[in-house]
């Protein structure tokens, strides 16, 4: 029942208790870690400590820890089965789905929800990108109280906090005279040009062993600042279609993009 993950690519030294049940518990946790991908090193207990001697043991004696964990052998060797991609049995649902069900967020009230990707399609030339520069400077400016919650896209605004404004195609200065038609720039709002930040790098690609659609480092790289962002509320990738190398009209390419987006909201809140 202990959620290991956060251990996942770490160095783990195992240091078990001094006894039978230490040394079974040990090789269960290393299984487990070796599992999700860490890197796994075993302490040596001293032969001449009692039974169930432990790591607490050692600091209340005040024994020298540090030759000791640097004496660590790494665990090589270790077989585990694969996870199955899909864990049918954690979610029964008498388990799962109990009490109250939570309440939707919506960051438009009844258009956008909160923690899901969504999509803006229209006509070119129609002002899609400067109504979404406006969605994300009114969440960075939002104070989060419904008496001043300003209307967009027919809805009332409900989410407030960080937003991100990424655009392929406009350039800073055009940026800029937008920000200044819109009103004070507010302090949670960030704008980034990719014309004058080197061009826009593919969050998408094919994959050169299978051709399918994969990841790329620039999708990891952003995914992985977006999810240590406090406060994240809104992200806006406009338009989509620079930053995937992949033929968005074919459904598999699609499919595979949407659902890295959701994955995305649904783990940062956004």
């Amino acid at each position: 029942k202990t959620d290991w993950t956060p251990l996942a690519g770490k160095t783990v030294a195992i240091w078990p208790d001094h006894d039978e049940a230490g040394a079974r518990y040990a090789a269960a946790v290393i299984q487990k870690l070796a599992s999700i991908g860490a890197t796994v090193r075993r302490v040596d207990v001293p032969q001449d400590k009692p039974a169930k001697w432990d790591a607490a043991d050692a600091v209340a004696e005040g024994f020298d820890v540090e030759p000791l964990l640097r004496a660590s052998q790494p665990v090589t060797g270790v077989t585990t089965p694969a996870a199955p991609a899909l864990d049918i049995t954690r979610w029964l649902a008498a388990e799962r789905f109990t009490g109250q069900p939570q309440q939707r967020r919506w960051l438009v009230e009844g258009v956008f929800p909160q923690a899901q990707a969504a999509l803006i399609a229209a006509a070119g030339g129609v002002g899609k990108s400067f109504l979404l520069l406006a969605l994300t400077r009114e969440v960075a400016a939002f104070d989060g109280l419904w008496a001043n919650a300003p209307t967009l896209f027919g809805g009332a605004l409900g989410g407030h906090g960080v937003a991100i404004y990424i655009t392929a195609e406009d350039d800073a200065i055009e940026v800029h005279n937008r920000l200044n038609a819109l009103g004070p720039i507010p302090d949670r709002l960030y704008v980034l040009p990719l014309p004058d930040a080197g061009g826009a790098v593919p969050l998408f690609a094919p994959d050169p062993a299978t051709r399918g659609p994969a990841i790329t480092a620039a999708w990891m790289d952003l995914e992985r600042q977006l999810k240590a962002m406090p406060s994240l509320c809104l992200v806006v990738l406009d338009p989509l279609q620079p930053l995937c190398a992949l033929d968005l009209n074919v459904p598999e390419n699609a499919q595979f993009v949407c659902s890295r987006l959701d994955a995305l909201a649904a783990s940062t809140g956004a």
